[in-house]
Protein backbone atom coordinates (compact mmCIF):
# COMPACT_ATOMS: atom_id res chain seq x y z
CA UNK A 1 0.00 0.00 0.00
CA UNK A 2 0.99 3.41 -0.99
CA UNK A 3 0.47 6.96 0.76
CA UNK A 4 -0.93 9.75 -1.00
CA UNK A 5 2.90 10.88 -1.84
CA UNK A 6 3.91 7.64 -3.38
CA UNK A 7 6.18 6.13 -0.85
CA UNK A 8 5.15 2.25 1.09
CA UNK A 9 3.07 2.95 4.01
CA UNK A 10 4.68 1.59 7.26
CA UNK A 11 2.34 -1.16 7.59
CA UNK A 12 3.82 -2.54 3.94
CA UNK A 13 7.66 -1.58 5.32
CA UNK A 14 7.10 -3.71 8.23
CA UNK A 15 5.70 -6.42 6.34
CA UNK A 16 8.94 -6.33 3.95
CA UNK A 17 11.26 -6.14 7.07
CA UNK A 18 10.04 -9.66 8.35
CA UNK A 19 10.29 -11.23 4.51
CA UNK A 20 13.53 -10.12 4.63
CA UNK A 21 14.08 -10.95 8.13
CA UNK A 22 13.10 -14.12 7.59
CA UNK A 23 14.99 -15.42 4.43
CA UNK A 24 18.11 -13.39 6.29
CA UNK A 25 17.93 -16.04 9.72
CA UNK A 26 17.17 -19.19 7.12
CA UNK A 27 20.87 -18.25 5.22
CA UNK A 28 22.52 -17.57 8.59
CA UNK A 29 20.93 -20.93 9.46
CA UNK A 30 22.48 -22.58 6.63
CA UNK A 31 25.79 -20.95 6.90
CA UNK A 32 25.79 -18.91 3.81
CA UNK A 33 25.95 -15.53 5.81
CA UNK A 34 27.56 -15.00 9.22
CA UNK A 35 24.75 -12.87 10.57
CA UNK A 36 21.48 -11.23 9.75
CA UNK A 37 21.69 -7.68 8.75
CA UNK A 38 17.97 -7.23 9.61
CA UNK A 39 18.72 -7.72 13.20
CA UNK A 40 18.57 -4.41 13.96
CA UNK A 41 15.48 -2.26 15.55
CA UNK A 42 12.53 -3.06 13.15
CA UNK A 43 10.43 -0.33 11.27
CA UNK A 44 7.41 0.81 13.31
CA UNK A 45 4.27 1.31 11.90
CA UNK A 46 2.17 4.24 12.50
CA UNK A 47 -1.25 3.19 13.22
CA UNK A 48 -3.82 3.48 10.74
CA UNK A 49 -6.38 6.60 10.72
CA UNK A 50 -9.67 5.92 8.88
CA UNK A 51 -10.84 8.83 6.69
CA UNK A 52 -14.09 9.66 7.92
CA UNK A 53 -17.01 11.56 6.28
CA UNK A 54 -18.26 15.13 7.29
CA UNK A 55 -22.34 14.88 6.97
CA UNK A 56 -22.01 17.04 3.77
CA UNK A 57 -20.00 14.44 2.42
CA UNK A 58 -22.25 11.69 3.59
CA UNK A 59 -25.01 13.98 1.41
CA UNK A 60 -23.31 14.15 -1.44
CA UNK A 61 -21.91 10.27 -1.33
CA UNK A 62 -25.43 9.25 -1.05
CA UNK A 63 -26.45 11.36 -4.11
CA UNK A 64 -23.89 10.37 -6.03
CA UNK A 65 -25.43 6.13 -4.98
CA UNK A 66 -28.51 7.11 -6.64
CA UNK A 67 -29.60 4.59 -9.24
CA UNK A 68 -26.44 2.03 -8.29
CA UNK A 69 -27.02 -0.96 -5.80
CA UNK A 70 -24.96 0.56 -3.30
CA UNK A 71 -27.82 3.65 -2.56
CA UNK A 72 -29.09 1.38 0.23
CA UNK A 73 -25.87 0.22 1.71
CA UNK A 74 -24.65 3.57 2.02
CA UNK A 75 -27.28 5.03 3.46
CA UNK A 76 -27.34 1.88 6.34
CA UNK A 77 -23.85 2.65 6.67
CA UNK A 78 -24.08 6.41 7.44
CA UNK A 79 -27.24 6.29 9.38
CA UNK A 80 -25.89 3.10 11.12
CA UNK A 81 -22.43 2.81 11.27
CA UNK A 82 -22.05 -0.31 10.11
CA UNK A 83 -19.41 -2.32 8.34
CA UNK A 84 -19.13 -3.45 5.02
CA UNK A 85 -19.10 -6.80 6.20
CA UNK A 86 -22.16 -6.55 8.43
CA UNK A 87 -24.27 -4.49 5.89
CA UNK A 88 -23.66 -7.47 3.40
CA UNK A 89 -24.74 -9.90 6.27
CA UNK A 90 -28.13 -8.12 7.12
CA UNK A 91 -30.98 -10.55 7.01
CA UNK A 92 -34.51 -9.50 6.87
CA UNK A 93 -34.88 -11.76 10.00
CA UNK A 94 -32.87 -9.03 11.89
CA UNK A 95 -34.94 -5.99 10.52
CA UNK A 96 -38.24 -5.20 12.81
CA UNK A 97 -40.46 -2.90 10.58
CA UNK A 98 -42.63 -2.31 13.59
CA UNK A 99 -40.44 -1.18 15.76
CA UNK A 100 -37.64 0.01 13.37
CA UNK A 101 -34.97 -1.73 14.58
CA UNK A 102 -32.03 -3.42 12.83
CA UNK A 103 -29.68 -6.46 14.83
CA UNK A 104 -26.34 -6.92 13.73
CA UNK A 105 -25.31 -10.54 14.93
CA UNK A 106 -23.01 -11.50 11.33
CA UNK A 107 -20.47 -10.12 9.26
CA UNK A 108 -19.38 -11.60 5.76
CA UNK A 109 -15.47 -12.18 5.86
CA UNK A 110 -13.32 -11.87 2.50
CA UNK A 111 -14.15 -15.64 1.21
CA UNK A 112 -17.84 -15.15 1.33
CA UNK A 113 -18.55 -16.96 4.43
CA UNK A 114 -20.87 -15.53 7.38
CA UNK A 115 -19.17 -15.09 11.16
CA UNK A 116 -20.03 -13.45 14.29
CA UNK A 117 -18.66 -9.98 14.20
CA UNK A 118 -15.31 -8.78 16.09
CA UNK A 119 -16.50 -8.61 19.26
CA UNK A 120 -19.62 -9.18 21.74
CA UNK A 121 -19.77 -5.30 21.60
CA UNK A 122 -20.57 -5.67 17.94
CA UNK A 123 -23.53 -7.47 18.18
CA UNK A 124 -25.88 -4.68 18.49
CA UNK A 125 -29.72 -3.50 18.04
CA UNK A 126 -29.44 -0.42 15.97
CA UNK A 127 -32.73 1.86 15.64
CA UNK A 128 -33.72 3.10 11.96
CA UNK A 129 -34.38 6.35 10.53
CA UNK A 130 -37.83 6.73 9.00
CA UNK A 131 -35.60 6.82 5.33
CA UNK A 132 -33.64 3.59 5.66
CA UNK A 133 -37.23 2.05 6.83
CA UNK A 134 -39.09 3.45 4.13
CA UNK A 135 -36.03 2.59 1.79
CA UNK A 136 -35.74 -0.93 2.97
CA UNK A 137 -39.60 -1.98 2.51
CA UNK A 138 -39.23 -0.21 -1.09
CA UNK A 139 -36.25 -2.70 -1.48
CA UNK A 140 -37.97 -5.95 -0.20
CA UNK A 141 -40.67 -5.94 -2.04
CA UNK A 142 -38.57 -5.40 -5.42
CA UNK A 143 -36.23 -8.47 -3.73
CA UNK A 144 -39.62 -10.17 -3.73
CA UNK A 145 -40.33 -10.13 -7.54
CA UNK A 146 -37.13 -11.05 -8.35
CA UNK A 147 -37.17 -14.08 -6.12
CA UNK A 148 -40.30 -15.04 -7.68
CA UNK A 149 -39.59 -14.77 -11.41
CA UNK A 150 -36.25 -16.93 -10.80
CA UNK A 151 -38.09 -19.75 -9.19
CA UNK A 152 -36.27 -22.59 -8.05
CA UNK A 153 -32.74 -21.07 -9.34
CA UNK A 154 -32.83 -18.43 -6.50
CA UNK A 155 -31.09 -19.45 -3.40
CA UNK A 156 -32.98 -17.73 -0.52
CA UNK A 157 -30.53 -17.36 2.73
CA UNK A 158 -32.81 -14.34 3.25
CA UNK A 159 -30.19 -11.46 2.90
CA UNK A 160 -31.13 -7.67 2.16
CA UNK A 161 -28.40 -7.96 0.08
CA UNK A 162 -27.92 -10.32 -2.46
CA UNK A 163 -27.25 -11.14 -6.44
CA UNK A 164 -30.50 -11.58 -8.78
CA UNK A 165 -30.09 -15.42 -7.89
CA UNK A 166 -29.52 -14.85 -3.99
CA UNK A 167 -26.17 -15.27 -3.39
CA UNK A 168 -24.24 -12.87 -0.79
CA UNK A 169 -22.44 -10.09 -2.59
CA UNK A 170 -18.69 -10.19 -2.53
CA UNK A 171 -17.12 -7.73 -0.35
CA UNK A 172 -14.61 -7.06 -2.93
CA UNK A 173 -16.68 -5.97 -5.51
CA UNK A 174 -18.27 -3.60 -3.23
CA UNK A 175 -15.26 -2.07 -2.68
CA UNK A 176 -14.83 -1.68 -6.29
CA UNK A 177 -18.08 -0.06 -6.85
CA UNK A 178 -17.89 2.21 -3.71
CA UNK A 179 -14.51 3.43 -5.10
CA UNK A 180 -16.23 4.70 -8.07
CA UNK A 181 -19.12 6.50 -6.28
CA UNK A 182 -16.96 8.50 -3.73
CA UNK A 183 -14.70 9.43 -6.82
CA UNK A 184 -18.17 10.85 -8.28
CA UNK A 185 -18.89 12.52 -4.91
CA UNK A 186 -15.92 14.65 -5.74
CA UNK A 187 -13.24 12.35 -3.50
CA UNK A 188 -9.86 11.89 -5.12
CA UNK A 189 -8.56 8.54 -6.06
CA UNK A 190 -6.01 9.30 -3.14
CA UNK A 191 -8.20 10.03 -0.63
CA UNK A 192 -10.87 8.00 -1.36
CA UNK A 193 -12.71 7.09 2.17
CA UNK A 194 -12.80 2.98 2.77
CA UNK A 195 -16.77 2.00 3.26
CA UNK A 196 -16.21 0.92 7.12
CA UNK A 197 -15.94 4.20 8.70
CA UNK A 198 -19.04 5.64 6.82
CA UNK A 199 -20.80 5.26 10.10
CA UNK A 200 -18.90 7.57 12.44
CA UNK A 201 -20.48 10.86 10.43
CA UNK A 202 -23.11 10.20 13.27
CA UNK A 203 -20.78 10.57 15.91
CA UNK A 204 -19.32 13.23 14.19
CA UNK A 205 -22.94 15.01 14.36
CA UNK A 206 -23.17 14.59 17.61
CA UNK A 207 -19.95 15.72 18.87
CA UNK A 208 -20.36 18.82 16.98
CA UNK A 209 -23.18 19.51 18.31
CA UNK A 210 -21.82 20.16 21.41
CA UNK A 211 -22.69 16.79 23.38
CA UNK A 212 -19.74 15.20 25.84
CA UNK A 213 -21.39 11.61 25.61
CA UNK A 214 -20.07 11.58 21.98
CA UNK A 215 -16.41 12.83 22.19
CA UNK A 216 -14.85 9.02 22.33
CA UNK A 217 -17.53 7.37 19.76
CA UNK A 218 -16.33 9.58 17.16
CA UNK A 219 -13.06 8.36 16.98
CA UNK A 220 -14.28 5.02 17.29
CA UNK A 221 -15.91 2.23 14.56
CA UNK A 222 -19.75 1.31 15.22
CA UNK A 223 -20.13 -1.76 17.61
CA UNK A 224 -16.88 -0.88 19.41
CA UNK A 225 -18.10 1.66 22.29
CA UNK A 226 -20.58 1.04 24.94
CA UNK A 227 -22.31 3.97 23.74
CA UNK A 228 -25.16 2.72 20.85
CA UNK A 229 -25.69 4.03 17.71
CA UNK A 230 -29.39 4.59 18.77
CA UNK A 231 -28.29 7.08 20.92
CA UNK A 232 -26.07 9.30 18.60
CA UNK A 233 -28.92 9.34 16.14
CA UNK A 234 -30.88 10.43 19.12
CA UNK A 235 -28.24 13.31 19.83
CA UNK A 236 -28.53 14.48 16.29
CA UNK A 237 -32.31 14.86 16.32
CA UNK A 238 -32.60 16.72 19.58
CA UNK A 239 -30.69 19.10 18.35
CA UNK A 240 -32.50 20.03 15.08
CA UNK A 241 -29.83 18.37 12.84
CA UNK A 242 -30.56 16.59 9.90
CA UNK A 243 -29.32 13.06 9.35
CA UNK A 244 -26.29 12.32 7.69
CA UNK A 245 -28.58 9.92 5.47
CA UNK A 246 -30.70 12.93 4.42
CA UNK A 247 -29.48 13.48 0.27
CA UNK A 248 -31.35 16.72 0.21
Amino acid sequence: MQTESGALSGRSVLHIHRVLFAAFQRAVTLRLISSNPCMSEAPTAKKFKPRTLTAEEGRKLIAAAEGTRLHLPIMLALSCGLRRGEVCAIKWSGIDFERGTLHISESLQGDATFAPPKTERSRRTIALPASALAALRLHKAKQNAERLKEGELYRDLGLVFAYTLGEPWKPSSIATLFGAIAKRAGHRPSSVPRPSPLGRVAADRAWSAGDDRFRDARTREGGHHSLDLRSLGEGCRRRGLPGPWTAS
